[in-house]
């Protein structure tokens, strides 16, 4: 599937096309008043990021002062009916609505909850407080594991319905991080706080699972929702 978007905007200058989907890229701004386009150049490089994980891509064109064309090309499997059929768009959006069982944890059910994000990157971090809003979870975000772990300690027991550390943290890693959060436990008598680390591959998610008692789950990056929500689902009705 494939759709275009003309934004009748400024336009992008030549030399900024082939670095625009680079996260914290922005161009000169033709105002006087710089404010006038507030951002920090994480956009595009969200919106690609999503589009990559659905198989596709976006590609531009653009003329400074008139404006860019953007072409978003993604896969996207047909939806069908018990019958094999086609669904009419009027069937799809029944099944949207509720009309049909659905698998999905309902919009805003862990309101109130707080996530701690231990993470640097920007792009997950992103998307991940994007997905974690989505059902009223507040990611709190710390960009280091030792951070993480002072964060931890100067808050009372059950601050934090989850820790999600992603497992290559520079200086203290993800399990690293994960083994003084539970000595932190340990040492106050409280009941541990599930942990869920980031990893880069199907095998790391496996490794990350078998560490019982420090992790208790593995999640690939970039972070598929379905999983997300199924881990949250599992962790935080305990």
């Amino acid at each position: 599937m494939s759709f275009s978007i003309i934004d009748t905007g400024v336009g992008i200058e030549d030399s900024l096309l082939p670095v625009l989907f680079e996260p914290f890229t922005r161009g000169t701004v033709p105002t006087e008043d710089p404010d006038d386009y507030p951002g920090f150049g994480l956009g595009l490089a969200t919106a690609n990021s999503f589009v990559k994980m659905m198989g596709g891509s976006i590609g531009v064109t653009s003329t400074p002062g008139v404006g860019s064309y953007f072409t978003v090309q993604v896969r996207l499997t047909a939806a069908m009916d018990q019958h094999g059929r086609l669904k009419e768009a009027r069937d799809i959006g029944r099944d949207a609505q509720g009309e049909t069982p659905q698998t999905q944890i309902p919009k805003g059910e862990f309101s109130g909850v707080r996530v701690l994000l231990v993470e640097d990157d920007p792009l997950s971090i992103e998307q991940i407080r994007e997905l974690l809003a989505r059902k009223g979870i507040a990611a709190v975000r710390s960009s280091s594991g030792s951070e993480a772990v002072r964060l931890f300690r100067a808050n009372p027991a059950g601050t934090y319905g989850a820790v999600l550390v992603d497992y290559h943290m520079p200086v203290m890693d993800g399990l690293e991080t994960a083994r003084r959060i539970r000595g932190i436990e340990k040492e106050r008598k409280e009941k541990p706080t599930p942990i869920i680390a980031l990893t880069q591959s199907a095998f790391e998610e496996d490794m990350a699972a078998s560490l019982g008692g420090t992790i208790d789950a593995g999640l690939g990056k970039p972070v598929d929702p379905a999983k997300l929500y199924s881990l949250l689902n599992q962790v935080l009705k305990k």
